[in-house]
């Protein structure tokens, strides 16, 4: 199973690299970090619960080129990552009888509101529709804690590219999908 995931991950790469002839080291930079989670994260466990984040995480490579090269994040990733979220969260309540946890949904539900009024009110875009859209993607049946972790982690990411780029407006997309990857592969690897 695990050739299977790996040649999956190498035609996602050679697609990549058919759309963008010249990476730029950035790209590179997050797609070696992508590939050695994923690598790292293909050898846990198998379950539908583990392959739909290594697809969720094989996505985001995808998500992080295109907002690299033309700041947005595109809405066919977006209904994607929408989709297996849906059935993962359908598999988690039959699975561990759960309830749907509207938790995260909910806190990134007020913040994007808030995040718009702000940009509304000043006439300046503080955060592109389509970071907020992946937030929103990502927090369905995720825990409030989980989404805290994930924004933070993503501030911080994007304040250290802001800063290695020296520029005030960056693709905040890369910084959201790697968060997301990291904070999923450090639950998995040591509290699962």
């Amino acid at each position: 199973m695990n050739f299977i995931i790996l040649f999956i991950f190498l035609g996602i790469f050679l697609f990549l690299t058919y759309i963008y002839r010249s990476f730029s080291k950035e790209g590179i930079l997050f797609l070696s970090l992508f590939l050695v989670m994923l690598l790292i994260y293909s050898h846990q466990k198998e379950d539908y619960l583990h392959h739909s984040n290594i697809i969720i995480i094989s996505i985001f490579i995808f998500v992080s080129f295109v907002d690299i090269k033309k700041m947005i994040i595109p809405d066919l990733s977006i209904i994607f990552i929408f989709i297996i979220q849906i059935i993962k969260s359908i598999i988690c309540i039959q699975k561990y009888n759960n309830m749907f946890n509207f938790d995260g949904l909910i806190y990134v539900i007020i913040i994007s509101v808030i995040i718009l009024g702000l940009s509304f009110l000043y006439k300046k875009e503080l955060f592109g529709i389509g970071d907020i859209k992946l937030y929103l993607v990502l927090s369905i049946n995720e825990s409030l804690l989980f989404i805290n972790m994930v924004i933070v982690l993503s501030c911080f990411i994007g304040i250290f590219i802001s800063l290695i780029k020296k520029k005030k407006q960056i693709a905040f997309g890369e910084a959201i999908c790697l968060s997301y990857a990291i904070i999923i592969l450090i639950i998995d690897l040591f509290f699962s």
